[in-house]
């Protein structure tokens, strides 16, 4: 959008008058994401809507820190932004959220307030899955039916396609808020056109903004503020951590061997930022010959920059293009129909490219049936569509708000901080291999490549996740089963470090039997590990199930416990 000199005083003046002073009452804004895609969309949200509404930071539904009481009593509008995960469920940790709502109320401070409280949902997911944002649907639901008192929808449930133009979901959903606030007063008519301005509403999510390429030189002598630590800026994680050691558990097979990561946390770091159990998100790099190959195609070298205003969300203003293309933005995702309606559609030059792409576009069965066959990628589009080879700037700026980032990945986390320091945490990966396309072109995993390859001493973006429901028993004493077969193992070398550990400061142990299944003997990760935490006392039992291994008769983990 083109927020001129004219519109920045209009709001000047609305912010100044006595007409616009902040609602008192207060917007509360959750969101539940796995990711963190939706987290970002949460904090664009946020920065719409902050200087108008009486308006909190985003506040992860998931925590288990969250006081949902205090925050049902101050505040009357509630937004909810979520996303879905595994087979159609909510996010890990929003189930606290929803046993709190359908508890009855017993405060008697609650029951007497008698003020409606409203709430509005957005759920994010893709359609290539059967329960297309099924989690937000769920949790609509729940609050819909809620036993707490006078919880009202402000409109129908709303979705955001991964796949097919979220930039505009997401926009008409802020309108739809808008357009609410202002029939209930929060907002006048005039700041709610700005608002709407602000939002940029539209599924051409491109023709709101205006790109500018730089060259190295002038990139450098940018204000210092247009400049941001890419590490940390391009994502929502507030820790940097560095790879430290790289150990292949695999006896047979490097290459796709697992592997045993550590990392050492940047900073001092005294307090311990995770439990045994909890998981950690790592923001992946893709490889620099894919980056490089794209932007070839494109007619750039790597060393130019571009500066975008406004400000996209969760972009830096200015940005290098190899930092782009290997850090934030996915070459390696699927064009989404909003991808190849505003890249393909529009650029191609060619009659039978723009036959094709049309063909794509407006038959699903064909489009399946071409993205089977040749397993395109956003990283290989000019193979496919060589017309689109033109070094413009209203092509890349279409790519850059088309594309998908670059999502972080969760790992369970195999260390315990009691046993290690506070600043240093081991994640156990294998590395994964796939099959693409009717060629069976070979494809490795993103993150698990790049964790694979990268250089010691490699900065990374991580963020810790609470993983409450899946903890050590609070009373040590208590008898532990633990099953687990390849790196599902992880978690549970954090719990027998953690038990290690209590036992170092003599704290009783309850019995812990463990049954691990593998293909052979060679990819029995932490074997000599084990059977040294058996010969300790930290594990009761440690029993192996093979079902590859030769000269032994095939076994899977069930039968160790028949």
């Amino acid at each position: 959008f083109n927020f001129n000199m004219n519109c920045a005083l209009a709001a000047t003046k609305l912010l100044s008058s006595g007409k616009s002073k902040i609602s008192k009452q207060r917007v509360c804004l959750l969101f539940a994401s796995e990711s963190g895609r939706t987290e970002s969309w949460a904090k664009h949200l946020y920065n719409i809507l902050r200087r108008r509404l009486k308006l909190d930071e985003p506040i992860d539904l998931c925590s288990p820190c969250v006081n949902f009481r205090k925050l049902l009593e101050s505040s009357s509008y509630f937004i909810i932004m979520a996303s879905t995960c595994g087979s159609g469920s909510w996010p890990t940790g929003t189930e606290h959220f929803i046993d709190f709502i359908n508890k009855p109320e017993i405060d008697t401070k609650m029951e007497n307030d008698a003020s409606t409280k409203f709430f509005s949902v957005l759920g994010f997911g893709s359609s290539a899955y059967p329960k297309f944002c099924q989690g937000g649907r769920d949790i609509f639901r729940e609050v819909s039916n809620s036993k707490r008192k006078k919880l009202v929808p402000m409109f129908d449930f709303h979705t955001a396609d991964e796949l097919d133009g979220e930039g505009a979901s997401v926009s008409n959903f802020i309108v739809k808020l808008l357009d609410f606030f202002q029939r209930k007063g929060l907002i006048n008519s005039s700041v709610h056109k700005l608002l709407c301005e602000d939002n940029g509403v539209g599924s051409n999510v491109a023709s709101s903004y205006s790109l500018k390429l730089l060259t190295k030189e002038e990139a450098l002598y940018m204000e210092p503020k247009s400049r941001r630590d890419i590490v940390s800026q391009s994502t929502n994680a507030n820790l940097i951590a560095s790879l430290v050691r790289r150990e292949h558990l695999d006896q047979d097979d490097k290459f796709l061997s697992s592997m045993k990561l550590t990392f050492k946390l940047d900073g001092d770091i005294k307090a311990p930022l995770y439990l045994p159990g909890d998981h950690v998100r790592i923001q992946p790099m893709l490889p620099l010959s894919t980056a490089r190959k794209f932007m070839q195609d494109l007619g750039f070298t790597g060393e130019e920059s571009v500066l975008i205003e406004p400000n996209l969300p969760n972009l830096p203003a200015l940005v290098n293009l190899c930092t782009l293309f290997t850090r934030i933005l996915n070459l390696e995702a699927e064009p989404s129909l909003t991808f190849l309606t505003n890249v393909v559609a529009k650029h191609a030059t060619s009659k039978s490219e723009k036959l094709l792409v049309q063909t794509i576009l407006t038959d699903d069965k064909e489009r399946n049936i071409y993205y089977s066959k040749t397993g395109i990628t956003i990283g290989d589009i000019f193979d496919f569509f060589p017309s689109l080879r033109s070094k413009t700037e209203a092509l890349l700026l279409d790519i850059i708000t088309t594309t998908p980032f670059l999502r972080p990945r969760s790992y369970s986390l195999s260390s315990s901080c009691s046993l290690v320091s506070a600043s240093i945490f081991d994640i156990t990966v294998g590395r994964v291999q796939y099959r693409k396309g009717a060629t069976l072109q070979s494809k490795m995993g993103v993150c698990s490549d790049f964790l694979a390859t990268c250089l010691l001493n490699t900065a990374v973006s991580v963020d810790f996740k609470c993983a409450k429901d899946f903890k050590l028993p609070p009373n040590s004493t208590t008898p532990i089963l633990m099953f687990a077969a390849g790196t599902g193992i992880a978690p549970f070398r954090s719990f027998w470090q953690h038990r290690s550990y209590l036992k170092s400061i003599n704290v009783n142990l309850g019995e812990a039997h463990l049954y691990f299944g593998c293909r052979t003997k060679a990819k029995e990760s932490y074997a000599q590990e084990c059977q040294n935490m058996v010969k300790e006392g930290i594990l009761t039992k440690y029993a192996v199930a093979y079902s590859r291994e030769q000269n032994i008769p095939k076994k899977y983990v069930g039968e160790l416990i028949l």
